[in-house]
C-alpha cells in the first residue's frame, strides 16, 4: 500500500505504526541542513506536510507561513529563522 500525506492526515500517529513508519522514511529524504537543525519530530512532520523537503523549498516559504503550520513550535521557529536569515 502506497501512503500518502493526503491519505492519512486524519489518523492519530500514536496509534498508528504505519503512518509513524511513513513519516519517519519522509523524513529521511530532506535536506541534509534542514536535519542538522535537530527540529523536534511535529516541526519534521510539518515540514513534510508541506512538502518541504530542500533548503530551497524552504526559502520559499516566510516566517508567518512557517509560524502557521500545524507543529510548529516556538524552538523550531526560532531555529528556522535564524537558519534563513543566514
Amino acid at each position: 500500500m502506497i501512503l500518502s500525506y493526503q491519505s492519512m492526515k486524519n489518523c492519530n500517529l500514536k496509534s498508528n505504526q504505519e503512518l509513524a513508519q511513513w513519516y519517519d522514511l519522509e523524513i529521511q529524504q530532506m535536506d541534509g541542513n534542514i536535519l542538522e537543525l535537530k527540529l523536534a519530530r511535529p516541526a519534521l512532520r510539518a515540514l513534510v506536510n508541506e512538502g518541504i523537503y530542500t533548503l530551497e523549498k524552504l526559502k520559499t516559504k516566510t516566517q508567518v507561513e512557517i509560524a502557521n503550520l500545524h507543529g510548529m513550535g516556538p524552538s523550531a521557529i526560532q531555529k528556522l529563522v535564524v537558519f534563513l536569515k543566514k
